[in-house]
């Protein structure tokens, strides 16, 4: 890797690591209008959230790459 790119790869990977956080959580809350929902609401809700945080982590998984990071 460039260390021209080194900041970039950083925030990259800060960004990915917060997104697994977020899916590995749990407890799991959803809130609408600043209401939290309940079970229910979370199961229904849960599987779309989660496939697309997801699509984002593997989203930045190539920009690492790019930038020749190896990820795994």
């Amino acid at each position: 890797m460039k260390i021209e790119n080194f900041r970039l790869a950083a925030q990259a990977y800060q960004a990915r690591a917060s997104l697994i956080e977020q899916r590995d959580q749990a407890p799991f809350g959803v809130t609408i209008a600043g209401r939290y929902q309940d079970d229910a609401m979370i199961a229904a809700v849960r599987p779309v959230i989660v496939a697309e945080l997801d699509r984002r982590i593997a989203e930045l998984d190539e920009d690492l790459r790019g930038l020749g990071v190896v990820v795994p």
